[in-house]
């Protein structure tokens, strides 16, 4: 049990990284203002053929999830969220 915790508690970092990892990336203005909305093969193209293996394997799920949401509303996550815990209502 105590070991299938841990095991969650690194899935969670691993996510969290590469989630931040695969922002830095398409946020990116060099990447940003050349996709155009309906291009997510490229994007998913991008993201696996970095050489990071959790970028390989959150590369759909992050295209899913930018079509989702759009690409300004994906790249003002981090900061966001980070303004909210430093100013709490």
């Amino acid at each position: 049990s105590r070991r299938a915790d841990i095991e969650e508690v690194r899935a969670g970092a691993n996510w969290q990284s590469g989630l931040q990892k695969a922002r830095e990336i398409v946020c990116d203005g060099k990447f940003k203002d050349g996709l155009v909305p309906g291009l997510i093969g490229a994007l998913i193209g991008t993201l696996t053929a970095s050489s990071s293996p959790i970028l390989v394997a959150i590369a759909t799920p992050i295209a899913i999830y930018m079509a989702k949401v759009g690409m300004e509303a994906f790249c003002k996550a981090p900061q966001s969220t980070s303004e909210d815990k430093e100013n709490p209502s």
